[in-house]
Order: C-alpha cells, then structure tokens, then sequence
C-alpha cells in the first residue's frame, strides 16, 4: 500500500467547484464518479499539486490516494470508502478488481495495551542468566516485566481468502493472523470439552509424554488417565505439560477438522497412497492435542 497525498493549490476554486473539476480531470481515479474509463494499472503517482494550510477533514480524505499492491491502480481512499486515518493502518491494499485472485487488504495488526496497578515483580536477572534451578516461574516473570511492539504479521478479517492458490501467489514466510473463524473451514471441539473426556474418547492407558515446566525434562510412565487426574487436582506440586499426543486414530479426530488451506496442501492428504493410508501406514502428524497448565511453556 502506498499512500500519497494531494492538497488544493493556492488560488483554486472553493471545495465543491474544486471536487467537481477534479473528477473530470487527469486526477480522476478509476473508482470517481463519471469516470468512465477502464481499469487501469498504471504506476505513476497522481500529480501532485502545491500545498494549503487550510484543508478540512473531509478533503483531506479525498485527497489521500492508495495504490493496489497488486495491479498498480491509484484509488481515492474515499472511493473506496476508507477514512484517512484507517489507510496508515494497511499493510497491503488490493483493489476489488484484484482481491478474487490477490486476496484482501491487509491491514497491520493492533495490539491493545492494559495497564496493570499491581506492583511488578523484582526480578534478578542475573540469577536467571545463571539457570537457578527449581524457579519454573522465570520466563513468567520475564514476560511480565518486558513490553512488545505490536505484531508486524498480515491479519485477515476472516479465512475467505486464506487458500493454496494464495499461499502458491504469495508464500507463507511469516505468521497470518486471521481474526475471525469464518471462511477457514477450522473445526473445533466444543469448549466444554474436559481433559476427562478427552482421556476416555482415547483411552486411559494411553501413553502420553509429559514434560516438567521446571526443568524441560520428560518423564516417563505416565498415561492419560494420570494426567487427567494431575489436571483436575486443586493444588498442583509441579507445572506439566502435554506437547505432543498425535490423535489422529483416535475417536477425538470426528470432533477436528483441519482449516481447509491445511488440508489442500497437506502431502499426507494430497499424494499419499490410499491403500496404504487404508492399511494406517502413514505419517501420523496431523492432529495434534496440547494440554496445558498454567503458567506452562515449552523451552525450544
């Protein structure tokens, strides 16, 4: 998306004769009204004319241009019915002529800052670069204490657009942040589900691979019906954590369904031979089921 924007010269006509001069000038976009010429893609900037002091919110709007990141076309931001303010937020402006195939605007994500009036812990930094054992509340407090910028990542409104022909267009290089479910095709199980449940959809004995926060270290021997019964304790002596049940034989798996942009460049899915998914001999590494405390986190 690129911005630009074009203020009235010094001596023109007042705002209505100046507006209507414009749509029938060179610095009509292909969105004014009487503008009857094709879609164009050209590069070139709008002419830009010099500059007055006195310009008001709503002309300011309509001198204020984006350029579709995908064929090159200038817009009005009010021909496209965006206030001036919401362009600095986009990241990469498609037009509806190319949103079919570019997918849509992507707008930078905002993050909201909460302001805590609690005192922040004391922390001693340089106990935690030495590894002081037993402390499995370090990287909490380490969190707690440090701010973030806001997330540079593309965000959709929705997973309309998230498919295998946009990801073969524009690759997946960086995280996508899509904010609403709808359109992904993403199934999930209802968020009553209880890790009680979930054992005896699986099985009770079923080995599971439980990791102590403290330490990053695995112990060995435990089960689901075990950690079930670690999860629902009121008063917890150590901070577990399950980062790896593959569920994908399980009854769990009817109650999951991948987004369909997973599915559609899934090789497992795609060019797997059939008789021998019939047969169950294949990667099983696309259902995964985590189950966390709190205060858990994963030291890679």
């Amino acid at each position: 998306m690129k911005p630009a924007s074009k203020r009235k010269a010094a001596g023109s006509p007042t705002k209505a004769q100046a507006r209507s001069k414009r749509r029938h000038s060179r610095d009509l976009c292909p969105l004014c009204p009487g503008n009857t010429a094709p879609h164009s893609r050209s590069q070139n900037k709008p002419a830009s004319t010099n500059s007055s002091k006195s310009q008001d919110e709503e002309s300011a709007v309509y001198d204020t241009w984006l350029q579709c990141n995908a064929c090159r076309a200038w817009y009005h931001a009010r021909c496209v019915g965006l206030a001036a303010a919401e362009c600095q937020r986009i990241k990469r402006y498609h037009c509806q002529t190319c949103q079919p195939t570019a997918g849509p605007t992507v707008y930078y994500a905002q993050r909201t800052l909460r302001r805590s009036g609690r005192a922040h812990t004391v922390i001693n930094y340089a106990d935690l670069n030495e590894g002081v054992a037993g402390d499995v509340y370090k990287y909490t407090k380490l969190l707690q204490a440090r701010t973030f910028a806001p997330s540079p990542f593309p965000v959709f409104e929705t997973g309309q657009f998230l498919t295998a022909t946009w990801l073969e267009t524009h690759g997946l290089d960086e995280p996508i942040l899509v904010r609403k479910p709808q359109g992904l095709g993403l199934v999930m199980p209802s968020p009553d589900l209880s890790v009680d449940e979930i054992a005896q959809l699986i099985g009770p004995e079923t080995p599971v691979d439980v990791i102590d926060v403290a330490n990053q270290g695995e112990l060995t021997g435990w089960n689901l019906g075990q950690w079930a019964k670690y999860v629902n304790q009121r008063i917890r002596d150590r901070i577990l954590n399950v980062i790896s049940l593959e569920v994908s034989d399980t009854p769990l798996t009817r109650l999951i369904q991948r987004p369909r942009v997973v599915r559609e460049i899934d090789w497992i899915s795609t060019v797997w031979p059939t008789e021998l998914k019939d047969q169950g001999e294949y990667p099983k590494v696309q259902h995964y089921c985590l189950m966390s405390v709190r205060d858990s986190y994963t030291d890679l």
